[in-house]
């Protein structure tokens, strides 16, 4: 990471130093998103199945999802925000993108957490029928919130870092939005190899 001060020194101009985003910098956030991307597919390729072998594969797999890849987004995220940000997080812009992307990954955590307990119950009350429209209809919500806090994620970096970013890591970053909003604007059940 390169460092350089910003500022003219004029005594109302904060004096801060900023790194450089390379790509090694974005690789944790491509990779993390684009596991809880598969994820996301993953769920909704098995909302296809059968009503019964739904509930039996969507419930773990929503349950690794939340351990293995949202949490895991929610808290480096934060950190690499944190870290890339911290000078910026008084600004307001820079503010309020922060405290939107911490609001975004909590309301997905959230979801996900309340559509696994919302799974579980029906599980043991074997519930079926119009329930299963409901619960797809939740996982559908749940998918869309956090593919939005990824793309929040991306654009807040893309704002907030500007001429920071290496040619590289604009590259990088680029792509990846493009690959997230493809996979948002594809019709349900056409996915993206």
């Amino acid at each position: 990471m390169m460092a350089y001060q910003a500022g003219n020194g004029s005594p109302g101009r904060r004096e801060r130093c900023w790194h450089m985003i390379t790509e090694l910098d974005l690789m944790r956030l491509v990779a993390d998103h684009s596991r809880l991307e598969r994820y996301c597919r993953a769920l909704e390729a098995a909302t296809s199945g059968a009503p019964g072998a739904r509930q039996r594969t969507i419930t773990p797999m929503l349950r690794d999802m939340v351990e293995t890849a949202l949490e895991l987004c929610a808290r480096h995220g934060q950190e690499r925000l944190e870290a890339w940000f911290d000078a910026e997080a008084g600004e307001p812009v820079a503010g309020a993108l922060l405290s939107a992307i911490r609001a975004a990954h909590g309301s997905a955590l959230r979801q996900c957490r309340e559509l696994i307990a919302t799974l579980e119950r029906r599980a043991q009350l074997q519930e079926e029928g119009s329930a299963t429209s409901l619960a797809a209809a939740l996982l559908r919500g749940a998918i869309q919130s956090c593919r939005q806090a990824m793309l929040l994620e991306k654009l807040a970096i893309a704002q907030l870092a500007g001429e920071r970013l290496t040619p590289g890591a604009r590259g990088l970053l680029d792509d990846s939005l493009v690959a997230l909003c493809e996979d948002q604007a594809a019709p349900a059940g056409a996915y993206r190899a």
